[in-house]
């Protein structure tokens, strides 16, 4: 049988235009060839697929809004952070004892703080209002607002945000006029706990900002083209 005449495949059971310039044996099928092509190439695929980046290196925006990854659990006094050089989350010491973490700790996962450049590590910090989220949960979250502190004349900026998710959400608060104006006792308690959230000399809340401030700010701290590293 000459090239391009129909035969039987044996593999697949259907006709196929034998294709013998691709292999030295003459009784070859092209889709012979393709198969054990996919065979040798599956593992490879797969592997692919289930490669996951670090938590710090996922994407920083969600379907609707930004992600924030967990690191310390809401009413949890044992601090948890993430260490991306480890990949791992690690215990730390409380900051203060006595004082359980208000809601969910977590960052803004492919951000940096412009103003935090002595730092390799320097994401967006968020407190996410709501109910307990696990270490390593990741959740997409809307920012309410943002509070502005310094401490030992250094300045942050910590976002306050409340989950996507209504199941994930036990306060009724869509921005930060919400937040003031309608649950002031909760502003408050955050506030009290920032000024003492690392311990030592107490932090001075400085301003507060919207929610809209708070996404901008977001975007600004993401990796801008100039910044991506180029390919050799």
């Amino acid at each position: 049988m000459g090239s391009g005449q129909l035969a039987v495949c044996s593999s697949c059971s259907s006709h196929c235009l034998l294709q013998t310039a691709y292999c030295k044996l003459p009784t070859a099928h092209y889709c012979q060839l393709q198969m054990k092509r996919t065979t040798f190439f599956l593992p490879i695929l797969l592997l692919a697929a289930c490669t996951k980046p670090p938590p710090h290196a996922i994407s920083s925006k969600g379907a609707e809004g930004p992600i924030v990854v967990v690191e310390t659990p809401a009413g949890s006094v044992q601090v948890v952070q993430y260490d991306p050089v480890t990949e791992k989350f690690v215990a730390d010491s409380p900051w203060v004892a006595f004082l359980p973490f208000p809601a969910n700790w977590g960052f803004v996962p492919s951000t940096r703080m412009p103003y935090q450049k002595d730092k390799a590590f320097a994401p967006v910090q968020v407190l996410v209002l709501g109910e307990r989220l696990e270490t390593g949960t990741t959740v997409e979250i809307h920012p309410v607002g943002a509070v502005i502190l310094e401490n030992e004349g250094h300045r942050n900026l910590l976002v306050v945000a409340v989950p996507l998710d209504p199941a994930l959400r036990n306060l009724a608060i869509r921005d930060y006029a919400d937040l003031a104006l309608r649950y002031p006792g909760v502003k408050e308690n955050l506030e009290q706990w920032l000024r003492q959230w690392k311990g030592g000399v107490p932090a001075r809340i400085l301003d507060w900002k919207d929610g809209q401030y708070a996404l901008r700010f977001i975007e600004a701290c993401l990796p801008k083209k100039k910044d991506a590293p180029e390919n050799n």
